[in-house]
């Protein structure tokens, strides 16, 4: 149901439309493979595309925005149509680019290359450990494979520094140049 959810909010974002998107999900992934009676009722309001109100397991705003892309599981969800006049003109809580940058699934055929001076370089793996605990902050479980897209995207000539580069390339759109080059400035 989760793909279901991220393919309704894409046609949403993309066709710039407005309604809302609601339904429950689990929001905790140790209740991952509970049942309904450890969903939560979750609500988000978009006009033209952009995410204006979000609501998710007693949160607001944009940590319930990020709590329910983070969720484990998605139970329910249903899209209803609006006219751009019944959604206040509010401003958006996440850009369009973020919400879709966050939905992005890695291809799961990636893998690191190990002979990738990046993969073998004497401060990499700090770094690898490093970037895997920050993109689990913002990709949760798809962090790895993200890592691992990296890693092997780079190619044999790459350094640490180009690895850094890299990690603080993919988190940009989530939090902009200067905080996402931020995580990594040790390395550059």
């Amino acid at each position: 149901m989760k793909s279901q959810f991220h393919a309704l909010l894409r046609e949403a974002i993309v066709a710039r439309r407005t309604g809302a998107l609601s339904g429950t999900a689990i929001p905790d992934a140790h209740l991952a493979e509970a049942t309904q009676a450890n969903s939560r009722a979750f609500s988000w309001l978009l006009r033209r595309g952009e995410l204006v109100t979000s609501e998710f397991a007693d949160q607001s705003a944009v940590p319930a925005a990020l709590l329910l892309l983070n969720a484990p599981s998605i139970l329910k969800v249903r899209w209803f149509s609006m006219g751009d006049a019944s959604v206040g003109d509010s401003p958006p809580l996440l850009p369009t680019q973020q919400i879709l940058s966050l939905i992005e699934v890695p291809p799961t055929s990636a893998q690191a290359n190990s002979n990738s001076v990046a993969a073998s370089a004497p401060d990499s793996n700090e770094l690898q450990r490093l970037a895997l605990g920050v993109f689990q902050n913002f990709f949760g479980g798809d962090a790895q494979l993200r890592l691992d897209r990296i890693v092997s995207n780079l190619g044999p000539k790459a350094n640490s520094t180009e690895l850094a580069r890299a990690c603080a390339k993919t988190l940009e759109p989530l939090l902009g140049e200067g905080m996402a080059r931020s995580y990594f400035k040790k390395f550059f």
